[in-house]
This record gives structure tokens, sequence and C-alpha cells, in this order.
């Protein structure tokens, strides 16, 4: 069975061997245990290291409350409109 996921913590449990991909290429392959405590690939290490994740995650998290404030702004200014 094949599973693809970026919870590491499930992949640790659930496989007995890893593929890391990025940008549509295996990066690395080997026993869970060797790929997730001893990545030899620097995208590997950093995505494992939380680096690169926690980036990722920040950028998210800022796009969405930016885009969740402009919304509540627009339409808070037609509920205005509306009520004139």
């Amino acid at each position: 069975m094949i599973v693809v996921t970026h919870e590491i913590g499930f992949a640790r449990e659930a496989a007995d061997r890893i593929a890391v991909m990025a940008d549509g290429t295996i990066r690395e392959i080997g026993p869970s245990s060797q790929v997730l405590s001893s990545p030899t690939d620097p995208r590997t290490q950093a995505f494992l290291s939380g680096s690169s994740y926690e980036r990722r995650r920040e950028v998210a998290s800022a796009t969405k409350l930016k885009t969740a404030t402009s919304r509540n702004t627009r339409a808070r200014l037609a509920i205005q409109r509306i009520g004139k």
C-alpha cells in the first residue's frame, strides 16, 4: 500500500519504508527509521528539522488572517452601504 502524507509522526508509525518527494522527484528512499533519523538529502533534512515547514505554516497563517480581515472589512462596508 502507498500512503501520501506530510504527517511525519503517522509515517514513522505506519511505514516500513519511506520515500521523500520534492518537486515531483524522489529525493530519498529507504527504511523509515533510517530516512527519518539520518536523512542524507538537504531538502529532507530541512523538512524534518521543521524550519521550512514552520516558515510555510507562518506564511499560510498570515495570508489567511489577511484574507479574512479583508473579507470582513468588505462585508462591513457593504452592510453600512445597504443600511444607509
